[in-house]
């Protein structure tokens, strides 16, 4: 259990580490990785404080083994006690027996006694009185029974002395032992009264530290779930930025696209100009054609009417005005060719104006459609705004955004403002030339009638 609550105490503080170094290198998540960071430091807290718990939980466990201890050495001393009676009791039955051993030794020292007078009294007896042989050897036998029974007898009380000697030695060691447990007993009764006392403290303390851990644990849950929310929370913000970024890439790929044809228009408007310029050239050139022509016309003229009788030269002259002629039809012909080439091009550029037109409208459609998205994200960031204070600065960092995608919107309708002023001053261009272009081309047409005629 100690092992798996620490395994996950470490992977919780894993994933809390990571979470906070994922939110380090984005400045709009400081308050949310503050909010981890404390988050973090409350759980390494009630980390510590576990630790610590389970420290003190080990040494109340070494110090209940212990008393556990005392309680068995207490029981040993009981049962010393239970073997120390039949002791006791074995000791009094010596005692009794060398009581009895000693009356019986001053019984048969009394006995022995008697004996030695016996015989001294038969042996003063048998000395002042002889008797028969007989007799005198029943005596003789009995004198020796009588010395052996008391070497018997002495032995015995020889022997009798020792076990009682011995009796006593081990009566004392039983004493001391007895001394020595009941010293024992009751010094472990008093370590048993110390330890039971430091149990109970010592047990108060365990439960109050599970209390506060247990406290600790719920608080660490709660901020687990605020944790868990802010991270959704936040996920739900990351989700809204990339949807900003998307649409602002977006944007900014219109504006790409629309300064690119911006660009394009330019440069067929430089063509155009180009091509009016050429135009201008060619129309001066036949002004100044036609000029000479009719200089030349009139010197013809001239000629004709100083030159009726010259035929000849007349002819001559018809023919060189039949070239010349010729060479105007030519001219007609190539500015016919020319009319109609900026026919074709003038119905290029018109299908090329109305091209610009229906991408200016489906711009405005995207512009539009930008503008109702960028309400709808308004509208999104302020009912996050009202549902949390802690997103305050997200909420700003989208405010910061929004203007900025509002400024490149209005750029974006001041430059597609200037294109349709642009278009509208090259329509007014590309009406003049072709005003200038018919008007030179009747001017043609005229001078060629004229010539004709």
């Amino acid at each position: 259990m100690e092992e798996y609550t620490s395994k996950g105490s470490s992977e919780s503080l894993e994933e809390f580490q990571v979470v906070v170094n994922e939110l380090a290198g984005d400045k709009s998540m400081d308050r949310i990785r503050m909010e981890y960071e404390k988050l973090l430091s409350a759980l390494k807290k009630s980390r510590d404080s576990e630790k610590i718990l389970m420290l003190k939980c080990r040494e109340l466990n070494a110090e209940i083994v212990s008393a556990s201890k005392a309680a068995a050495a207490l029981k040993l001393s009981q049962e010393d006690q239970a073997t120390l009676k039949p002791l006791k009791m074995e000791l009094d039955e010596a005692w009794k027996m060398v009581a009895t051993a000693h009356d019986k030794q001053e019984k048969d020292s009394e006995t022995l006694k008697n004996l030695k007078e016996d015989i001294s009294n038969l042996t003063k007896t048998t000395s002042q009185q002889p008797e028969s042989s007989d007799d005198h050897h029943d005596l003789i036998i009995m004198v020796q029974d009588l010395t052996n029974e008391r070497d018997q007898l002495e032995t015995m009380v020889e022997g009798l002395k020792e076990k009682l000697n011995q009796a006593v030695t081990t009566h004392q060691e039983l004493q001391e032992q007895r001394e020595k447990a009941f010293q024992n007993i009751s010094q472990l009764q008093q370590e048993l009264q110390v330890q039971q006392n430091e149990i109970s403290r010592e047990t108060r303390t365990k439960e109050k530290l599970v209390k506060e851990v247990k406290q600790l644990h719920a608080d660490m849950e709660n901020k687990m779930a605020d944790n868990r929310v802010l991270g959704l929370q936040s996920q739900k913000v990351k989700e809204e930025k990339q949807k900003l970024e998307q649409q602002l890439t977006e944007l900014k790929m219109l504006q790409e696209r629309s300064i690119r044809d911006l660009e394009q228009l330019q440069m067929k408007n430089t063509k155009l100009q180009q091509e009016c310029e050429h135009l201008s050239s060619a129309k001066e050139r036949l002004a100044l054609e036609n000029q000479q022509t009719a200089n030349k016309l009139k010197v013809r003229e001239e000629e004709v009417s100083l030159m009726h009788q010259e035929v000849t030269k007349q002819t001559k002259m018809r023919k060189v005005l039949q070239k010349k002629l010729h060479q105007v039809e030519d001219q007609k012909a190539e500015a016919d060719m020319q009319k109609e080439r900026l026919k074709a091009h003038t119905a290029a550029l018109e299908k090329d104006l109305e091209s610009f037109r229906n991408q200016m409208g489906s711009d405005k459609k995207a512009r539009d459609e930008m503008i109702r998205e960028r309400d709808l994200l308004h509208k999104n960031m302020i009912r996050a705004v009202q549902s949390t204070e802690k997103q305050q600065s997200l909420v700003k960092f989208l405010e910061q955004d929004k203007k900025v995608l509002e400024n490149e919107i209005s750029a974006y309708s001041k430059e597609a403002q200037k294109q349709r002023k642009a278009i509208h001053q090259l329509e007014k261009e590309r009406d003049q030339y072709i005003n200038e272009t018919n008007s030179l081309m009747q001017k043609a047409a005229l001078q060629i009638e004229e010539l004709l005629s």
